[in-house]
C-alpha cells in the first residue's frame, strides 16, 4: 500500500516546486514594489513604521523611496499655507480677531499671512503636536495678534498703521518659530472700531482740514501782503531813481 501512494506523493511534490518556482518571483516582484513609496512635488515625509507606530526623525523630499512593506509615509504641505482672519469665512478658527484697544476700546482687525512648515523641523513638530499641527498654529496666531493690539490705543490704529503691522508681523515671527513654522507675507487688512470713536474721529479729521485750510489762506494772505509791499517799494524805488535821471539831466542841459 506504500508503494502505491508514491506516486501520487511524486505529484504532489512535483506541483509544490512548480507553484513555488512561480510563486517566488511574483512575490518577489510585488515586494518590489510594494516596498516603494513616493513623495510628491509639493510634500515632505516622515518615514512610520506601521507595527511599532515609531516614526524616523529624517525628512524626505520629493522623489521615490524604498522603505520596505511595513512602513509608510507621514505627510506634510512642503508649500506656504495661507490663513485668513475674514469677515467672509465660515470657519469660526478663521472669523475676524476681536480685541481691546490700550485704551479700552473694542476693536475688530482681519489679517492675513503665510506660514510654512520647517523642514528640519518636522519631526520635532509631529512629536509635539502630532497631526493636529494646524489648530495649534492658528490659534497662537490668534492670540499673538490680540496681544499686539492690545498695546496700542484706538487712535494709534489710524496714526501708526504701518508701525503696528510691523509689530504684528514680527512678534507673530517669533512667536510660531516656537512651533517649528516660518511666516511671511502678512497684511493687515482692515480695522474696525466703534461707530462713534469713528464718528468722533471723522470730525477731528474735518475740523483738523478746515484749520489746514485756513492757515494756507492765512499765509497766503500774509504772502500776498508781503508782495504788494514790495511790488509798492519796487515802484517808489523806481520813482526815485527816475527823478534822480530827471534831475541830472536838467543839470546837463
Amino acid at each position: 500500500m506504500p508503494y502505491d501512494d508514491q506516486p501520487n506523493y511524486r505529484v504532489f511534490l512535483i506541483g509544490v516546486i512548480i507553484i513555488l518556482i512561480i510563486a517566488i518571483p511574483v512575490l518577489g516582484i510585488g515586494y518590489f514594489f510594494l516596498a516603494f513609496e513616493s513623495v510628491g512635488a509639493t510634500e515632505y515625509a516622515l518615514q512610520r513604521d506601521t507595527f511599532s507606530q515609531t516614526v524616523s526623525p529624517d525628512t524626505y523630499d520629493t522623489g521615490l523611496y524604498h522603505i520596505g512593506l511595513f512602513a509608510d509615509f507621514i505627510r506634510f504641505p512642503a508649500t506656504a499655507i495661507a490663513v485668513e482672519f475674514f469677515e467672509d469665512e465660515t470657519d469660526p478658527s478663521m472669523f475676524p480677531l476681536d480685541s481691546r484697544t490700550q485704551d479700552g476700546l473694542l476693536i475688530t482687525i482681519q489679517v492675513a499671512f503665510y506660514y510654512q512648515l520647517q523642514r528640519d523641523q518636522l519631526y520635532n513638530l509631529f512629536v509635539e503636536y502630532g497631526y493636529k499641527y494646524e489648530p495649534v498654529i492658528v490659534g497662537q496666531a490668534r492670540s499673538t495678534l490680540r496681544d499686539v493690539a492690545s498695546r496700542y490705543t484706538a487712535i494709534q490704529f489710524f496714526n501708526a498703521r504701518e508701525d503696528i503691522s510691523i509689530d504684528m508681523f514680527e512678534s507673530l515671527r517669533v512667536d510660531l518659530q516656537t512651533l517649528f513654522v516660518g511666516t511671511s507675507l502678512f497684511q493687515l487688512r482692515e480695522i474696525d472700531l466703534p461707530d462713534a470713536f469713528e464718528a468722533a474721529l471723522e470730525r477731528v479729521q474735518v475740523a483738523q482740514q478746515e484749520y489746514e485750510v485756513a492757515k494756507y489762506e492765512q499765509q497766503s494772505a500774509l504772502v500776498r501782503a508781503e508782495t504788494e509791499v514790495l511790488e509798492a517799494m519796487a515802484r517808489v524805488n523806481i520813482t526815485i531813481l527816475e527823478a534822480e535821471a530827471n534831475a541830472q539831466a536838467f543839470v546837463i542841459n
